[in-house]
């Protein structure tokens, strides 16, 4: 079964493009493409190419050895699916009821739990289940390539592709969070103090940080606070740290969110404009995605502007109006943007406001029981407000999301 086939973006030029990846709630990386989850599909980069599988409500990504994985949940009926991301489409490979509660996807797997036990389930590229051992629970459970480890209390065990089960290890407690790499690399976190590393040749090390942990061939990268620390499997070799940076599910990069892009390990950018923004269009560009303005001929985006990285963005009446924490900014025709101001109450509470909408002379703020009126010179109307319209869905040939998504399809 085929969802819906995939459509190649080039990085350069002026067919159907990639514009801007935004910021993704899920990321993948394959070790040639990187993956970016968003609720309305999953978008592969690669270094000359791209591709956009249209999947509704994504919420989950994995990068196996035998391919590519999607989880999607319906936000009414719970229903999750799990998908291949093939060439000529996203392939079902599984359909839950029930839901994802319970579920992580994860090395081409499903990771169930069934009370205190958990089961793998293999998605590709044949079906395949394994249950595990009573102890065996969520969180404390890991797949990668054909290897399952486990982690019951303090005590490790590993299952290879020969099906037989070994002994690892012990951690210095009951185990929190565990990975496993094809390799055989474990990395087993006590709490939220230490982490018992157990390297694919040479004995087990403990090191005095822990965090979520992305396993690779060399070493593997650890998130510690609102840094990146890099180990190396072997305890004479260097590490290093990468400061106000984050994990991005790969073991070759990192996400920068001060430069709003993800980069190698040496700090060379790899994939630029992973920032959310707002999109609007008017009548010759799309503004805001990457804080740039996108012209719709397809020629090259202008420098990026920290005013157009908004929450909201409205172009109406030859003005564009940004939101951005309770305050905005109004950019006249021909001139730049005006002063921050802040927003009426009670939109200066940025939860509350849900979109604005344009009007004649100005713009409206919506909220779930509120609307207020503001006029280009910054006037506030409440009560008997000028009639206000949705705005204008996006030009024919682009799509965008809230994520900050832009893509050029034609």
């Amino acid at each position: 079964m085929t969802e819906t086939t995939p459509i190649t973006l080039a990085l350069e030029g002026t067919g159907p493009r990639l514009c801007a990846p935004g910021l993704p709630h899920c990321f993948a990386d394959d070790g040639a493409r990187f993956g970016f989850g968003h609720d309305d599909g999953v978008l592969l980069v690669g270094a000359t190419k791209a591709e956009w599988f249209p999947l509704a409500d994504v919420v989950a990504l994995d990068a196996g050895p035998w391919g590519w994985v999607a989880m999607t949940e319906d936000p009414d009926t719970g229903d999750a699916a799990a998908w291949q991301l093939c060439p000529g489409g996203a392939e079902l490979r599984a359909a839950m009821p029930d839901g994802v509660r319970g579920l992580r996807l994860e090395g081409g797997a499903l990771i169930e739990r069934r009370g205190s036990r958990s089961c793998v389930a293999r998605l590709v590229p044949d079906a395949c289940r394994v249950d595990l051992p009573l102890g065996a629970v969520r969180g404390r459970v890991s797949v990668a390539g054909d290897a399952i480890a486990w982690a019951d209390g303090p005590d490790l065990y590993r299952r290879g592709p020969d099906g037989i089960v070994r002994a690892v290890g012990q951690a210095p407690g009951p185990v929190t969070r565990l990975r496993c790499a094809p390799t055989g690399a474990l990395v087993a976190t006590v709490g939220d103090e230490r982490s018992l590393i157990v390297p694919p040749t040479g004995r087990p090390r403990v090191i005095e940080d822990s965090g979520d942990a992305v396993l690779g061939g060399n070493g593997f990268l650890l998130q510690v606070g609102p840094d990146v620390r890099s180990v190396p499997w072997t305890a004479d070799a260097e590490g290093r740290w990468f400061r106000n940076r984050e994990l991005c599910g790969s073991p070759r990069a990192v996400f920068s969110p001060l430069e709003s892009r993800i980069e190698d390990l040496s700090g060379q950018p790899m994939v630029d404009g992973v920032v959310p923004c707002a999109a609007a269009a008017s009548a010759t560009a799309v503004l805001g995605p990457a804080g740039r303005t996108w012209p719709l001929d397809g020629s090259a985006p202008s420098p990026a502007d920290p005013a157009l990285m908004a929450e909201h963005i409205l172009a109406h009446e030859a003005h564009v109006t940004a939101v951005l924490d309770g305050h905005y900014r109004v950019r006249p025709p021909g001139d730049g943007f005006g002063p921050s101001r802040t927003l009426p109450a009670p939109f200066h509470d940025p939860d509350l406001l849900e979109a604005i909408r344009p009007a004649r002379g100005g713009f409206v703020l919506v909220g779930g029981r509120e609307r207020v009126f503001v006029s280009w010179a910054g006037e506030i109307r409440r009560g008997v407000l000028p009639r206000s319209r949705r705005a204008p869905a996006p030009p024919s040939g682009w799509h965008w999301n809230d994520a900050g998504l832009l893509l050029r399809l034609s």
